[in-house]
């Protein structure tokens, strides 16, 4: 059994902890076995699928925050490298500050020490940002692979002198779960009262300033006033308060729904007609591979990778531009409507985001294959 120690897992069933259990679901678990050191209050997203999906017991080590107990931190790991055995560590970052977790396992003779860069720049500190842009100088002293999810998380973490060893990790997803479906779409849109001619605008993502939400509310009140048969869905776990005043002073709270966080995204896209994701920073975000995958016209900011682009109705726009520009880009773009189902799997497989693939893929990485 290939053991791999899993770092950067939150208790947000976010992006970057979708991607890790969305390839471990396809992987052979007869020859892989992931655990996780959590270093942050809670369970990490999506316990219950590591939990259901692994052959052996998926040890979760709680190691306490290395800022506030630097010596029990060390002395933690220390114990947790010592037994473990493992043959890989896999770190998920959104910037590097230390290096401690690679040192130790360099000196406890971990094969295989990734580093998996999953944002471009992030906001941050700027004595953070001091930190990272000095030590990603010495990554690869310690890391022997190096993984981006995009070319901007790769000049984001790592020295260019390296760059030509990153391995791009796409951030694939299970394309059936997330294909159309017309069943779908009537039983939801039933469910949450909507008419057949009403205009459904949809945003995934946690309430979070990265994520632009308030941006998103500025945008809908402008297109309220061209189009006022329409309603914005909000799904994402985060504090709602702020946006909810926001929309009140907008006129517009009759017309917002916050759904929180679901289970039931895949569903949730039969709903929508249209994605609004104007983030302010991102690597390359797996709702947008989610929410093209439904064939869903989707309006982004040009901060977000091209690379994440799969169908002809996906478009961009700066966060410059006026609320009243974006709300026509919508207008413009959503006469474009759904793209087949046929046409969106020809273009998923074209670029590589069929989870599958890219699974036996990341697979033979690990393995030197």
């Amino acid at each position: 059994m290939y053991k791999i120690l899993v770092f950067g897992m939150t208790n947000n069933r976010g992006g970057m902890e979708s991607v890790v259990k969305n390839l471990f679901t396809y992987m052979d678990k007869d020859k892989f076995h992931l655990d996780f050191v959590c270093t942050r209050e809670g369970d990490i997203g999506f316990r219950e699928d590591f939990d259901r999906l692994s052959k052996e017991p998926v040890q979760y080590y709680s190691v306490p925050r290395r800022r506030k107990h630097p010596i029990l931190y060390k002395k933690t790991l220390e114990k947790i490298f010592k037994e473990g055995n493992y043959d890989a560590i896999w770190i998920n970052a959104l910037m590097i500050v230390n290096l401690g977790n690679m040192k130790m396992a360099k000196k406890y003779g971990v094969k295989k020490i990734i580093l998996h860069s999953h944002y471009s720049n992030p906001v941050a500190k700027k004595f953070s940002n001091y930190v990272h842009n000095i030590t990603k100088n010495f990554i690869h002293y310690y890391a022997t692979d190096f993984w981006s999810c995009s070319d901007g998380a790769t000049d984001w973490m790592f020295p260019k002198k390296i760059h030509d060893r990153v391995e791009w990790i796409r951030n694939a997803i299970d394309v059936e779960k997330f294909l159309f479906n017309e069943e779908k779409r009537n039983k939801l849109r039933k469910e949450f009262s909507i008419s057949d001619d009403e205009f459904i605008i949809g945003n995934v993502a946690r309430l979070d300033y990265q994520k632009n939400q308030e941006f998103i509310l500025e945008v809908f009140a402008e297109l309220v006033k061209k189009q006022d048969n329409t309603r914005l869905f909000l799904v994402g776990g985060g504090d709602k308060t702020n946006l909810e005043i926001q929309a009140t002073e907008l006129g517009i709270s009759d017309k917002v729904e916050f759904l929180g966080e679901r289970s039931d995204v895949p569903d949730l896209c039969n709903m929508f007609d249209f994605f609004l994701f104007p983030s302010r920073f991102e690597g390359l975000p797996v709702s947008l591979v989610e929410v093209q995958t439904n064939g869903i016209p989707t309006l982004v900011s040009d901060v977000i990778t091209k690379q994440v682009k799969i169908n002809d109705n996906y478009e961009n726009l700066s966060l410059n531009d006026s609320s009243e520009k974006w709300a026509e880009k919508i207008l413009e773009l959503k006469q474009e409507k759904r793209i087949d189902t046929n046409i969106v799997k020809k273009n998923l497989i074209e670029k590589g985001f069929d989870l599958v693939s890219e699974t036996k893929r990341v697979e033979n990485i690990l393995l030197d294959k």
